[in-house]
């Protein structure tokens, strides 16, 4: 008889941290390199933002097909029918936010540049009218996913403080040492 999972696949659980990782370095370096002057420093963050921000699409489209290919991981019994219903709309739109950043943040260069000093990628706009546009999405989208990745956070010390770690080692390497039974 099969045991049902208490905790997510291998690559679930590395592309959730490649993407928390990055999402978290990209929007600090994206967050002060804007204020910093024109020199090798700025355009050595400014390279690594844009190539951060271009490396997390192949990785956010493998986890969304991904998600919707493999078995749903159920929810712990306790839980109510709509929080299962509201965990699984915020997932959904988290998804969507980082995805528009990311698109977003590629349709607003004006120039190309070399993805890790390697490989050059041209810009994909060659309207500056568009690109301002997708500049101010990416604003927009960039301050909703702060919200978001604050929201989630605080879900996650919000269910540790309960007592509901289960839900949190979904997300964890998997060890046989204390983690507790879903609840």
């Amino acid at each position: 008889m099969d045991t049902p999972r208490t905790s997510y696949d291998a690559f679930s659980r590395l592309t959730h941290w490649l993407t928390a990782t990055v999402i978290l370095v990209a929007m600090v370096v994206g967050f002060f390199f804007p204020h910093m002057p024109d020199s090798g420093t700025f355009q050595f963050f400014s390279t690594l933002n844009k190539s951060l921000g271009t490396l997390l699409l192949p990785i956010m489209v493998a986890r969304y097909v991904w998600r919707h290919f493999r078995p749903a991981l159920p929810y712990p019994p306790s839980m109510a029918w709509w929080n299962q219903g509201a965990a699984h709309l915020f997932h959904e739109v988290f998804y969507l936010v980082i995805l528009t950043a990311v698109v977003s943040g590629l349709g607003m260069l004006k120039s190309g540049f070399y993805l890790c000093w390697l490989i050059y990628i041209p810009a994909p706009v060659k309207d500056l009218d568009l690109n301002y546009l997708f500049a101010s999405i990416h604003s927009v989208a960039l301050n909703v996913l702060g919200v978001m990745l604050l929201m989630h956070v605080s879900a996650v010390i919000w269910h540790y403080q309960r007592g509901r770690q289960a839900i949190l080692y979904r997300m964890l390497p998997r060890s046989t040492s204390n983690q507790p039974s879903p609840s």
